[in-house]
């Protein structure tokens, strides 16, 4: 909150600091204590709409005080003079505030961005400090501007026109055959064929526990966790038979999804796509977000979750777009590898053996579509900081219009938390417990290693 003075008001910066300390203890606190609402607010328009409602109440106070005049009022309701002038004040100074800010808000800009800026210059400020502090300190926040700010016209640094090939499609006619001799006309219980059911069982019970351990379910299903455990999930909360999925088509296009995800990759591989899923599985778990959402959007969610890295090459956007690979060419610079990984799927989904959908209503059918291609795409890490301020800004201002409560009444308010959930659990891997957490960032160190090689060859 801005303690600068607004000028016209008199309002100086020890009033402005002094305000801070009111709205964070006063108005804010009494908020807290009934609604268990602990965050201070940040985002630009959640501020003014608070200010807003401050100002609503201090009138809302004043016209409901009785007049001096009456020698019946009692002691406790009569009008002090000096706290009347002090809110009158108080009023006055919001209401000097939201203007000023109104005022420097662009029309062409949205709520969002506004947070987002925000952010970005915070985050600047951190990043400026911390790559004076040595070469590995700049090379580190070179990396974080580049993956996490959408690149503009003075980022484009164009090494080479080489356009670099990728590893092409595997035949889907042959995983269809692999998986129809698998299942042998019925469906194993586990999705896959395994060894130690027992095992399995144990693993199975373990679901729905945030560090679970996706290593060792692989070994147990015999590496092929994305098609065993995306079957467990969907059929444990039972969406496969709401929309009519046709369960043996559905595990062979599982089964064609997992092959092309890469095993030569040490991080974006079949594991990584299951891990990303069963993370999801589990905050959708929550009361508060299975209450939220449709059957529908939590299919979606899952489903994009299990298909979001689908024929990923090892590479990411900025390199692809920076050595005019063929890929980026195909998708003008633009979420690159999350539009590849859109296509993969739903291109094999065309294919009448793998056609899993076919039995959706058509409506349905456009929306899920709609949704799964909206929740990939807002897993390109470029669109991390403007994802993260249209959340806040959403989830801070409907607190403010509800008294505290987080109220989601549209739908677009619904898809917007969604793709934070989707986002979250795709890099999650720093919140698991110490052992999953290292044994992941040591695929990830692995899988840059030939990047940076291929980079410097560039």
């Amino acid at each position: 909150v801005s303690t600068q003075s607004t000028g016209s008001s008199g309002i100086n910066a020890e009033y402005g600091k002094q305000w801070y300390q009111r709205r964070v203890r006063g108005s804010m606190s009494s908020m807290n204590d009934k609604n268990g609402l602990d965050d201070v607010i940040v985002t630009p328009f959640a501020q003014i709409l608070a200010r807003l409602r401050d100002v609503r109440q201090l009138m809302n106070r004043l016209s409901n005080f009785p007049a001096d005049t009456s020698d019946e009022t009692t002691e406790g309701s009569r009008v002090n003079s000096t706290e009347q002038q002090q809110m009158l004040l108080d009023g006055l100074g919001d209401i000097d505030w939201v203007l000023e800010h109104l005022n420097k808000i662009k029309a062409r800009n949205s709520v969002g961005e506004m947070a987002q800026n925000k952010f970005k210059r915070m985050l600047t400020r951190e990043l400026s400090q911390f790559s004076e502090t040595s070469r590995s300190g700049n090379q580190v926040a070179e990396w974080v501007c580049s993956t996490y700010f959408e690149r503009g016209e003075d980022d484009i640094d164009v090494k080479d026109n080489t356009n670099r090939g990728r590893i092409p499609l595997i035949n889907a006619k042959r995983i269809i055959n692999q998986a129809s001799q698998a299942i042998k006309g019925n469906v194993p219980k586990f999705g896959v064929e395994v060894e130690d059911e027992d095992a399995m069982t144990q693993m199975v019970s373990l679901m729905h526990v945030w560090n679970f351990d996706m290593f060792k379910f692989a070994a147990i299903s015999r590496d092929h966790p994305l098609v065993s455990l995306g079957y467990i999930v969907l059929q444990e909360r039972g969406l496969l038979r709401s929309f009519n999925v046709d369960i043996q088509t559905f595990i062979k296009y599982l089964f064609v999804i997992e092959a092309n995800y890469h095993k030569t990759n040490p991080y974006h591989n079949a594991t990584h796509g299951a891990d990303v899923m069963q993370s999801c599985h589990v905050l959708l778990g929550y009361q508060v977000v299975e209450q939220v959402f449709t059957d529908l959007e939590k299919f979606a969610a899952l489903f994009a979750c299990a298909i979001h890295d689908v024929d990923h090459p090892g590479l990411n956007n900025q390199f692809l777009s920076t050595t005019s690979n063929e890929l980026a060419i195909l998708y003008n610079d633009h979420a690159v590898l999350e539009n590849h990984h859109l296509a993969t799927a739903f291109k094999f989904l065309q294919e009448d053996e793998l056609n899993w959908a076919n039995q959706m209503q058509p409506k349905q059918r456009q929306l899920f579509r709609k949704m799964v291609i909206d929740l990939v795409l807002a897993t390109d890490m470029s669109k991390h900081l403007s994802l993260m301020a249209d959340i806040k800004t959403t989830v801070e201002s409907s607190k403010v219009a509800h008294n505290g409560k987080l109220v989601l009444e549209s739908y677009n308010e619904r898809l917007l938390v969604l793709q934070g959930i989707v986002h979250s659990c795709d890099i999650s891997s720093a919140t698991k417990s110490l052992p999953i957490y290292k044994a992941w960032t040591e695929r990830d160190y692995r899988g840059v290693l030939p990047a940076g090689r291929q980079r410097e060859r560039a």
